[in-house]
């Protein structure tokens, strides 16, 4: 009898915190990218940076966000030189198609802000404007995925002009 009824708060544990989830998990939170210029020349390094906030005390195990990267900006990477053992910043040596994707993984406690920031090199000249954002918010089982989509604004600060 004692196994039954753990068996049965298991799985309305179970259930009950996946309805919460469901329901809450992009409640409160804000994401945020913007660029470090507006304005820069062929070449130039700029800084992407987004910051995600929760503001709710409902803490998020997983939360991965995805933002699209036009064509006319590249990562820089940083390298360690195995034959100075400084650090040495190069270019991916694949380009690729058309979204190009920032992954970012977090995991945020109730009413947190995490910041990060990432080197792009803007290659050709042009106007370049961040593209959509989605989100993929997950319980604290990873049973219950959850998805949103964010289209950038026409406001949107993540804009950068290269001359």
């Amino acid at each position: 009898m004692i196994y039954l009824t753990i068996v049965i708060a298991a799985v309305l544990v179970f259930v009950l915190q996946a309805r919460i989830y469901r329901k809450y998990a992009f409640d409160k939170l804000e994401y945020k990218v913007t660029l470090s210029s507006d304005e820069v020349f062929e070449g130039d390094e700029v800084y992407v940076y987004e910051e995600i906030s929760n503001k709710k005390f409902l803490p998020l195990p997983f939360l991965k966000v995805d933002t699209e990267l036009p064509d006319g900006l590249v990562f820089r990477i940083n390298e360690r030189d195995e034959k100075t053992g400084g650090i040495k910043e190069t270019f991916p040596r694949v380009i690729h198609s058309f979204p190009r994707v920032i992954h970012s993984v977090f995991v945020l406690h109730g009413r947190e802000v995490i910041k990060r920031r990432w080197k792009v090199v803007c290659k050709i000249r042009g106007t370049y404007r961040l593209g959509s954002v989605s989100m993929l918010a997950d319980d604290i089982f990873g049973s219950n995925p959850n998805a949103k989509v964010i289209s950038p604004d026409k406001d949107s600060h993540a804009v950068v002009t290269v001359l």
